[in-house]
């Protein structure tokens, strides 16, 4: 037998209970830099890196009004290490809602994933201004905020950064009204 010895709490007390205490609303966060001069592929990395390792048949939601600005000249190396990128990663769909211009990437893009990896390139909502990569896993997304576009990885220090489960909801609430579902 345990002797516990209870005392009245004062209302100051009960009352305290009722508001965070200094410091319970802080959360510990690291992001991923990709400074300048970083190599592509190991910016590709330190983005899917936020998420942690994907199982086979998982999705990418990429939403970025400039994914698709890349010049014809660095379109064919860009769109190589993207794809051999996403298939080492076991992603089965890229869904990438951008500024469609039917442009020279655009076009080499859809031949070279050629349905080895399903692709589908939509206008983006108006209203989205940030960057976002969403990583589907067993229908559940993990949003990470990327600070470039694809075509500006590795050439000016940018910072990526997995969203917390909080925002998460939230932003996935704004996405589905604005017709991004998957």
């Amino acid at each position: 037998m345990e002797l516990v010895l209870k005392r009245h709490r004062s209302i100051v007390e009960v009352f305290s209970e009722l508001f965070n205490k200094k410091g319970d609303n802080i959360a510990y966060e690291e992001e991923g830099v990709i400074p300048k001069g970083e190599d592509f592929q190991i910016a590709l990395d330190k983005i899917a890196a936020e998420i942690g390792a994907l199982t086979p048949g998982s999705k990418l939601i990429i939403i970025d009004k400039y994914f698709t600005s890349v010049k014809c000249s660095d379109a064919s190396q860009i769109i190589e290490l993207f794809f051999t990128w996403a298939s080492n990663s076991h992603i089965q769909e890229v869904d990438i809602y951008s500024d469609i211009k039917g442009n020279c990437f655009e076009r080499d893009l859809v031949k070279r994933f050629d349905g080895t990896i399903t692709l589908r390139l939509n206008k983006i909502p108006s209203q989205i201004h940030d960057r976002y990569w969403l990583f589907i896993q067993n229908g559940q997304p993990m949003i990470v905020s990327v600070g470039t576009s694809l075509n500006g990885l590795g050439k000016k220090l940018c910072i990526v950064q997995k969203i917390s489960e909080t925002d998460q909801a939230e932003l996935i609430e704004i996405l589905v009204a604005l017709g991004i579902t998957w």
